[in-house]
C-alpha cells in the first residue's frame, strides 16, 4: 500500500503515525509491542522481520552514541586535571 493518496491528480502524503525510537527503553518497547502484533497474527511476519531488524540497527546507534557521549565526558574531565 503507497503512503500517497491521489486527490484530483494532486499527490498528497497520508498521515503516517510515527514514533520516536531514540532510547533503548523506547526500541524494547516497540519491539514488544510488535512481537505482540505477530503472535495475535496482526502484522506480517516479514514485516515484524524487517522491524526487528531495523530496531536493532538503531540500538547499535544508540548504544554508540551514549559511549560516544561518556568517552567525551571522560576526555573533558581528563583535560581539566592536567
Amino acid at each position: 500500500m503507497s503512503n500517497i493518496e491521489n486527490t484530483s491528480n494532486e499527490q498528497v502524503p497520508k498521515k503516517i503515525n510515527t514514533v520516536r525510537l531514540n532510547t533503548a527503553s523506547k526500541v524494547t518497547k516497540f519491539m514488544a509491542n510488535v512481537i505482540n502484533q505477530l503472535n495475535q497474527g496482526k502484522i506480517d511476519p516479514n514485516k515484524a522481520r524487517a522491524l526487528g531488524y531495523l530496531c536493532s540497527v538503531q540500538l547499535q546507534g544508540i548504544e554508540k552514541a551514549e559511549l560516544e557521549k561518556k568517552i567525551e565526558e571522560l576526555e573533558t574531565k581528563i583535560k581539566g586535571r592536567y
